[in-house]
């Protein structure tokens, strides 16, 4: 039967980027003759046999003592390619493993274990969250004689690996894959939590099923608009004439068939609702005759092409219910593992780590009650924690020039420009390396609740930026312009885009952001209050400098009512220049300037009430956020700490203001007039 299945041998699989896969897939089939104590020489065959998802199944096989041995295993990558960092991959073999091939062969054992203790040392750091770093047991246990030493406790375990891998440096290559060492993680009791945000809003077999179900609704208009909203009526009318069609030319093919009763009526809805449901199906109890389901299929087939347009508007509005529906069962769930990402996000701040690749690959959630996930609405039924500490650094150091460079990489999708680039670009830029570095935790957090929340990745477009980036980098071009310049122009381009994919992907999904609320636990409310300090310190010098680098209001009066002015009047100053109403005559260019200075001071202000409204309520002892909301202000702290002013308007370009007033007296004495007009009537 299986030579009859799609088969994929391993020697004739020539794509590109299949190398590791390929040496994986080797390396337990070697591993797998190694168990049953055949030798690695002996006949042997690699089939695929089946995809699910991206996980693809393969039958390992091999010839002993004139018998086949057979067994199964998958294997899946992980995450985005990148060329700096190592690639990772999900095995299942017995029990889920994670395997990390270095983008550089590791050839000396030593390097090996330094590689893994630098690793640990990190999970160290990390005491009150759940972390799995890479151990040379985690596959040795599964062979002799290192199975023999397996005891409780996995420190000492891992200790004797270790010691028996240096007296016997045969055994060493138990843990090399095409040519380097590699690094295995025990996976085997957890989830990822790429795997549970997909199980969560995976609506495919519910919409199934839901459309299965309507056996009365859609042919009930009452019914139908009871559960799909009263909108849904034309819907529901489009449908009926598309079953009235149906069922007529139905009953035309069905006198070409002697029966001896006629066709039940549940029985032609069956067939419809299934083929809608995208599962043609015949009821096995009702014998028409041969050939009937073949020409059955392809009357509703063309029915469903002529009514194209009534097919997509039904489908849409039973997916929307189906995807709200199961929005609002699993709310709670949602609402617990953001919680629980924001716990991570602020232990990595208060032990002064970045992981720096931070997604959902990297993050497994621990059920600490079988089935929690779904069946709990305790937080403590569930906790997240953190696997894969390769690019991970420890900045909480006294000066930012002792914090060790971490390796240049990061996944698209999650990263920023400040992930390729070397400490000390960052602190002359930034002059705050350790903000920096925890900022790129944020950004990673950020898309990974927008993920949570809505089953989709937030930063499709921006993420496509990082590795031209990194081809600028190595191109030749590089050498027209410094680093310094290089980071400017990336980081103008990257937060260019993220900015508007960041609000158009939250205008889509408003209505599903704001319904959904979380509480933030009293370190959370800390963490945020503390930034939003920061951010309305700057904010507030930016206004200052504003008000006294112009060169229309001039008189200390005026700058005082401008500083001490809200957001509201400030835009009725502007709306007041703009309509020319009850002020002095001027000439255009002033009102133009006028009017760019209050619309820029404008929008300081209103970025300090907001600021002021968020931490009115972080203030407050039970302090709720939507994640309409949370996401915004996480995003707009991140973008002005890692896009600085200078660096020009990321929507549009705004010219300085001049000098040239003071230069004309006229201009200077009108000005002097629209100021007194303008402020203090």
């Amino acid at each position: 039967m299986q030579e009859e299945m799609k088969t994929e041998v391993l020697s004739n699989q020539k794509k590109k980027g299949d190398d590791d896969k390929n040496h994986i897939l080797k390396f337990f089939l070697t591993f797998f003759q190694l168990q049953k104590g055949a030798s690695a020489q002996c006949p042997s065959k690699l089939v695929s046999i089946d995809v699910k998802n991206s996980d693809h199944i393969y039958e390992l096989s091999f010839r002993h003592k004139g018998k086949w041995h057979s067994r199964r295993m998958s294997i899946a990558r992980l995450g985005q390619k990148s060329g700096s960092k190592s690639a990772c991959f999900k095995v299942i073999y017995d029990d889920l493993i994670v395997v990390k091939i270095p983008p550089f062969p590791i050839k000396h054992f030593d390097e090996y274990i330094k590689n893994i203790d630098d690793e640990r040392r990190i999970v160290d750091a990390l005491p009150d969250i759940d972390c799995i770093s890479p151990r040379v047991s985690t596959i040795l246990k599964k062979i002799a004689p290192f199975s023999r030493d397996d005891e409780a406790d996995p420190e000492k375990f891992e200790q004797k690996c270790i010691q028996r891998l240096r007296s016997f440096p045969q055994f060493q290559r138990h843990l090399r894959i095409g040519g380097s060492f590699a690094f295995f993680m025990d996976l085997s009791k957890h989830l990822f939590l790429s795997e549970v945000i997909k199980r969560i809003h995976d609506i495919e077999e519910k919409l199934k099923k839901e459309i299965i179900s309507q056996s009365d609704s859609l042919w009930d208009l009452m019914v139908f608009e009871d559960i799909y909203g009263d909108d849904a009526a034309p819907v529901f009318y489009s449908m009926n004439d598309v079953y009235m069609d149906y069922n007529n030319r139905l009953e035309q093919m069905l006198l070409q068939y002697e029966m001896n009763v006629p066709v039940p009526m549940y029985a032609k809805k069956e067939w419809f609702l299934y083929h809608l449901a995208g599962e043609p199906k015949i009821s096995k109890s009702i014998d028409i005759g041969p050939g009937f389901a073949e020409e059955l299929n392809y009357l509703i087939e063309t029915v469903f092409g002529e009514y194209k347009d009534a097919i997509r508007d039904y489908r849409t509005t039973i997916k929307e219910y189906v995807y709200k529906l199961t929005f609002k069962q699993n709310k709670r769930q949602l609402q617990i593992i953001i919680t629980k990402l924001l716990f991570v996000l602020q232990k990595l701040r208060e032990k002064g780590v970045a992981i720096r690749d931070l997604k959902p690959d990297n993050l497994f959630v621990i059920e600490h009650t079988p089935g929690a996930l779904i069946s709990s609405a305790q937080s403590a039924a569930f906790s997240i924690g953190l696997i894969d500490f390769e690019t991970a650094v420890r900045f909480k150091t006294k000066y930012d020039n002792k914090i060790e460079q971490p390796l240049l990489a990061g996944t698209p999708s999650y990263a920023t420009p400040s992930h390729l680039f070397r400490n000390e670009l960052l602190y002359d830029t930034f002059q705050d390396l350790s903000r920096i570095f925890h900022f790129q935790d944020w950004q990673a957090c950020i898309a990974i609740i927008y993920s949570v929340t809505t089953g989709e990745q937030l930063a499709e477009k921006t993420g496509r930026l990082l590795p031209a980036i990194i081809k600028l980098i190595n191109s030749p071009e590089r050498k027209k312009m410094t680093l310094d310049d290089l980071f400017k122009k990336g980081s103008h381009l990257f937060w260019h885009t993220a900015l508007n994919e960041f609000v158009e992907k939250l205008r889509i999904k408003e209505d599903m952001l704001k319904a959904l609320k979380i509480r933030l636990p009293p370190t959370i409310k800390e963490l945020f209050k503390h930034e939003l300090s920061i951010e309305n310190d700057r904010i507030n010098k930016i206004i200052w400098k504003q008000i006294d680098g112009q060169n229309i209001f001039k008189s200390r009066k005026s700058r005082k009512i401008l500083s001490e002015s809200s957001y509201q009047i400030i835009g009725h100053y502007k709306a007041k220049c703009e309509s020319g109403l009850n002020i002095p005559k001027s000439k255009s260019k002033i009102r133009k300037l006028t009017v760019k200075f209050l619309t820029d001071l404008e929008h300081l202000k209103l970025q300090s009430e907001q600021l002021a409204d968020t931490n009115e309520i972080l203030e407050q002892s039970i302090a709720v956020l939507s994640v309409y909301d949370l996401l915004e202000l996480m995003f707009n702290i991140v973008l002005k700490a890692m896009y600085l002013d200078d660096w020009g308007d990321l929507s549009v370009y705004n010219e300085p203001l001049t000098d040239d007033i003071d230069k004309d007296d006229n201009l200077y004495n009108e000005t002097v007039m629209l100021e007194k007009t303008l402020l203090y009537d």
